[in-house]
């Protein structure tokens, strides 16, 4: 690993004031020696966006990988701009053109570093290379001097100046669904023509060297049996989603069919005189008031309400699916590296974002009922007229028949189908909250059933390693966590961390290793209490009803939550490290607070690095003695600087 003193020489470099005096050309040169001396046969990396302040560069050498922050000035800069159909547009409009796009690329000496870093510039020849599918795009043309290679499936575009040169050129393409690689700018040591090829041919092989010091892709076949197993884990959740969606779904149906049928029998026993052809208000509201009690249609309430939790837990079982899709899809981009924390952040966002919109499809739910119900009543009291001739006392006995009617008419009155769409939607609403819980559910069972997985104490500094939650994998990676736990206030927090959080921990563990050799679910089942809905339902018809004052109306404010007024949330079994992780203001879930290392940044970068291994590799072809780039190379020969490289790309679609 490259030496702390050998990053304090970089930037101190990087950093140095403008010198004019020829004494102090000569002390300026022998500093940049001594630096680019200190990186021979090193090769670096860097993204480059416009976008990002950040200032990280990675290093790659015999003694393995590093990163380290710039404060300075780099000895070449990379702009690209983009049009499409004639005007300047930003990149993301170029996702998916077409048209005709314009890719505007400049590399050149950095007229704002010092004269230091500006003589090591003058040294160092630029090659720049992009890449296009073939499948998105008709013609394409370059600027005099641009190699435009076909190669199956890509497009690369190759490009050079001479040493010390401004490399300034354009790219022209006819699009279809337009998308492209990102730019690579690669700045080497003046050599002659075969050490070019060797140089990119070392840059493209230590950019993959990066990444997998990252990620952990260096294991690729255990990465492989861990995706299998999750792949696994995913096909159960779908089968159980599919089992239990369908019972539960008929469940429901039942459940509610039984409660319209106890709503109106209550309603029918209420009435008086004759039945009418217009719901009587003087019988619903002795209807509500049998939502109280032990009594058949408090009893159908409370059936309903549990129902309707079934049928919507059933759906966690869809959302811990899909989130392990998601898991997978992200361990073969981006490796296991950083993954324990990124599920501990996705754990508490969905088990927010579930106990919210599940509160909200509740009174969503609650709200849509009433309407329903009166809808329906009024159909049910027109159908009993009808049967009974408005004869109360056969009313009783009609009433089955009634009901028959009524349901039978959902394809011809509007009021009733309207009515049935905002309860279907509610629960609808409800479902997918708990898609979200399901989620949060996979999450902290996966980083637990896959905790060995996911870390390696043996490569971390001792910092990281005793951290706790998310111990870094990689030496790159301890160094982000070692440097946030050395100069951040959170950081401090977490060094204070008390061992009850790591004994919770490995108390969880035993357990979740436990449910994976017997193949339990990720869904953990939720805490609902069905019969506080009963005084939801109550207190909402009864409000309707301008029923004020009622047991049922102030039972129904006793359970309401902040979300949802007169709704009760989804409580979720949260772990015990969780709880005491929340009490001690350390975790995901702590009103925001997220207080640990995000690796995420690193990650991404090292993944865009990685992305221009193929055009460095093919670039490197493209320089050999029977390469397009060739012609521009013949005259170039071996300079006194050291093999120092660089690597700058842009990021693009």
């Amino acid at each position: 690993m490259l030496t702390a003193g050998l990053a304090a020489a970089l930037c101190a470099a990087l950093t140095m004031p403008a010198l004019t005096s020829t004494h102090a050309d000569q002390t300026a040169t022998t500093n940049v020696e001594g630096l680019a001396a200190r990186f021979t046969d090193d090769d670096l990396f860097m993204v480059n966006s416009a976008a990002d302040s950040s200032r990280r560069m990675y290093a790659v050498s015999q003694n393995g990988t590093s990163h380290m922050q710039l404060d300075g000035s780099l000895p070449f800069t990379l702009d690209v701009s983009y049009t499409l159909n004639g005007p300047n547009v930003p990149v993301g409009r170029l996702n998916n053109a077409s048209g005709m796009v314009g890719v505007h690329v400049v590399a050149r000496v950095n007229g704002r570093a010092g004269d230091g870093m500006q003589r090591l510039g003058r040294q160092m020849r630029p090659f720049a290379f992009l890449s296009i599918p073939s499948a998105a795009v008709g013609d394409v043309s370059a600027s005099d001097g641009v190699v435009v290679q076909r190669d199956g499936a890509a497009i690369t575009i190759a490009a050079t100046a001479e040493p010390g040169s401004t490399l300034d050129f354009h790219v022209y393409a006819d699009a279809k669904r337009f998308s492209m690689s990102p730019v690579a700018l690669a700045v080497l040591p003046q050599s002659a023509p075969t050490g070019y090829t060797a140089q990119l041919q070392s840059l493209a092989r230590n950019s993959t060297t990066l990444v997998n010091s990252i990620t952990g892709e260096n294991n690729d076949d255990a990465n492989a049996r861990l995706i299998g197993e999750l792949e696994r884990l995913r096909e159960q959740e779908r089968v159980l989603a599919q089992q239990q969606i369908a019972q539960a779904d008929a469940a429901h149906k039942r459940a509610f069919h039984e409660y319209m049928a106890a709503y109106v029998g209550s309603y029918t026993a209420h009435l008086s005189g004759s039945v009418g052809n217009s719901t009587q208000l003087t019988a619903l509201v002795g209807t509500a008031g049998e939502l109280n009690g032990d009594t058949p249609l408090a009893r159908a309430v409370t059936n309903l309400a549990s129902a309707v939790n079934a049928r919507s837990d059933a759906y966690q079982h869809t959302g811990a699916a899909d989130e392990v899709d998601w898991i997978i899809r992200r361990i073969r981009q981006r490796g296991t590296q950083g993954l324990t924390a990124e599920l501990s952040q996705r754990a508490g966002m969905n088990s927010r974002d579930g106990a919210q919109n599940y509160a909200a499809g509740q009174k969503q739910l609650s709200n849509a009922m009433i309407p329903y119900s009166m809808a329906y009543t009024d159909a049910y009291t027109e159908n009993l007229n009808t049967l009974t001739g408005g004869d109360v006392s056969r009313a009783q006995s009609m009433g089955a028949q009634a009901i028959a009617q009524t349901e039978a008419q959902f394809g011809s009155n509007s009021t009733l189908t309207s009515d049935q769409a905002k309860v279907d939607a509610a629960m609808n609403e409800l479902a997918q909250a708990r898609e979200h819980t399901g989620a949060s559910s996979a999450d902290r069972q996966i980083a637990l059933r896959y905790a060995d997985r996911f870390s390696n104490a043996a490569g971390t500094s001792g910092a990281a390693h005793h951290a706790g939650l998310g111990t870094p994998v990689s030496a790159i990676a301890s160094q982000v966590y070692d440097d946030w736990l050395a100069h951040s206030i959170g950081g401090k927090i977490v060094e204070a961390r008390t061992k009850a959080i790591a004994d919770a921990q490995a108390k969880e563990r035993r357990q979740q290793g436990d449910d994976a050799q017997a193949g339990a679910s990720l869904v953990v089942a939720s805490d609902d209490d069905a019969a506080a809905d009963v005084s939801k339902f109550a207190g909402s018809a009864a409000a309707g009803l301008g029923v004020k004052g009622g047991g049922a109306k102030d039972n129904a404010s006793h359970h309401s939550s902040d979300a949802g007024g007169s709704a009760t949330p989804h409580r979720e079994r949260v772990p015990e490290s969780e709880r005491l992780a929340t009490q001690f203001g350390v975790s995901d879930l702590a009103s925001g607070l997220v207080l640990h290392a995000d690796p995420s940044q690193v990650v991404d970068e090292t993944v865009i690095i990685g992305q221009a291994q193929p055009l460095l590799e093919t670039g490197a072809a493209m320089s050999g003695p029977s390469g397009g780039l060739a012609s521009q190379l013949a005259h170039d020969t071996a300079d006194h600087w050291p093999n120092l490289r660089l690597l700058l790309v842009r990021p693009t679609l």
